[in-house]
């Protein structure tokens, strides 16, 4: 979305600066951590969102931590600890390790479960946790308008951080409440298959 020259690999969280992704190879170092990148790379003329409102830029804030704060643990503790959810996971993660993958994401699964009881998410019922999911998609889905993006003609970054979640909504197989209600709400699936058309064509289309 904002020009910069970029290769894409496949990364490792157990080898990442702060043992988490995404991290960025910049000039010679590392910069680990979504946010951090995107401050670097604002610092240094890769502005999304200079052209905001001041009260657009706090909206789409708000919005990010949002999502990155509250609605990601709801996902992570589904997909990682609901079977019919982990089904889909185990494959792709541990799949090439043959029978040894199942050992390991014996492992991860028993880590997740930890830092979602630590966080609090996985204290709540089912219900509770969809109630809440759907919730954060809804408020979501208030601030789609008439205009191809989140607050306007331009992307900004709040527009990037939607997609990243869109894509768990409506383009993967997990079959929840969340990816239900999320494919019920055409503004959102318009939303998403116009960022995906300009940006990221290698995401199949939905339709």
């Amino acid at each position: 979305m904002a020009e910069v020259p970029y290769v894409a690999k496949v990364g490792n969280p157990l080898r990442a600066p702060r043992g988490k992704l995404p991290y960025a190879r910049y000039r010679g170092g590392d910069l680990a951590d979504s946010q951090v990148i995107v401050e670097t790379l604002g610092r240094e003329g890769y502005d999304l969102d200079g052209w905001l409102t001041p009260a657009d830029r706090a909206r789409g804030h708000l919005l990010r931590r949002m999502l990155e704060e509250g609605t990601y643990f709801l996902g992570l503790h589904d997909r990682w600890l609901l079977d019919d959810q982990y089904r889909h996971v185990h494959p792709v993660f541990f799949g090439p390790l043959g029978p040894t993958g199942h050992v390991v994401g014996w492992f991860v699964r028993r880590r997740v479960r930890a830092q979602a009881h630590a966080q609090g998410v996985a204290r709540y019922t089912a219900e509770e946790r969809a109630r809440m999911a759907i919730a954060d998609l809804d408020a979501v889905v208030a601030q789609l308008g008439a205009s191809p993006f989140l607050f306007g003609d331009r992307p900004c970054t709040a527009d990037a951080t939607l997609f990243g979640f869109t894509c768990q909504w409506l383009w993967t197989p997990f079959d929840g409440p969340l990816q239900r209600h999320a494919r019920a709400q055409s503004a959102l699936v318009a939303w998403a298959e116009r960022v995906r058309d300009r940006y990221w064509t290698e995401v199949p289309p939905l339709t």
